[in-house]
């Protein structure tokens, strides 16, 4: 019995540090695109972002409604740290004519959907 616990308190927390990882990314964003992190199906984490390119960058968080929030526009070597709750999508929006490059250090749940999508024009 107290061998059968041991293993299941074993595999809880590997489980747990599966899920709650570190995730560090340079990303490059073409002109007129964005830069898509979860896909509105994880956990809470924790997004330290920094402008490393020539581009402003707009960060957009957007919830299961697809209702959007601006949190404001990185300037090149702006850093911004970003608490993302469970469900959120998370937008780099390259807001300039060149290439954006954004460097990304998630915490957390970590096991998070990527992907561009062209810029709406408005």
């Amino acid at each position: 019995m107290k061998k059968g616990l041991i293993i299941l308190a074993a595999i809880a927390l590997s489980m747990q540090f599966q899920s709650c990882g570190t995730l560090s990314s340079t990303t490059y964003i073409d002109a007129d695109k964005s830069f898509v992190l979860g896909e509105g199906k994880h956990g809470r984490y924790t997004a330290k972002v920094k402008n490393a390119g020539n581009t402003e960058i707009e960060v957009i968080e957007v919830n299961k409604a697809g209702m959007a929030t601006s949190f404001g526009v990185l300037q090149q070597g702006d850093k911004q740290q970003y608490p993302v709750a469970k469900n959120k999508t998370i937008q780099f929006k390259n807001k300039g004519k060149d290439t954006g490059i954004i460097k990304i250090r998630a915490k957390g749940d970590t096991k998070l959907s990527m992907g561009y999508q062209v810029n709406e024009k408005k």
